[in-house]
């Protein structure tokens, strides 16, 4: 049985998931509304734009606040034991930003193909 924490991240995560295919939809149909009956606006065509769109929302949605985590350990206090172990605090917080993004990028990645 999940607990409750667990159940609202994943309907959370469910829910933006939801919102991302929804501004997908709606920002693909802007623009094929922009491009009817014109092939190519200012040397972009509507493949190109959509590709800009898949990258776009991909990159923006994959992105974590980093600031976010230490500004948490910095209020808890546990800061001092991270800074205090034999690994370097900056590389760690990097390493963790790339294993909680990359996850998040391929799922925004596979989402917008």
């Amino acid at each position: 049985m999940y607990e409750f924490p667990e159940i609202v991240f994943s309907l959370r995560f469910i829910f933006v998931k939801y919102i991302f295919v929804f501004m997908f939809f709606v920002f693909t149909h802007l623009w094929k509304a922009v491009y009817s009956g014109k092939e190519m606006i200012e040397g972009f065509t509507l493949t190109t734009m959509i590709l800009y769109l898949v990258g776009t929302e991909t990159i923006v949605g994959s992105r974590m606040r980093i600031e976010k985590f230490i500004d948490e350990s910095v209020k808890d206090g546990s800061i001092i034991y991270k800074l205090n172990k034999p690994y370097n605090y900056v590389w760690f917080q990097f390493s963790n930003f790339i294993g909680q993004s990359l996850p998040k990028f391929l799922v925004f990645f596979i989402l917008n193909l």
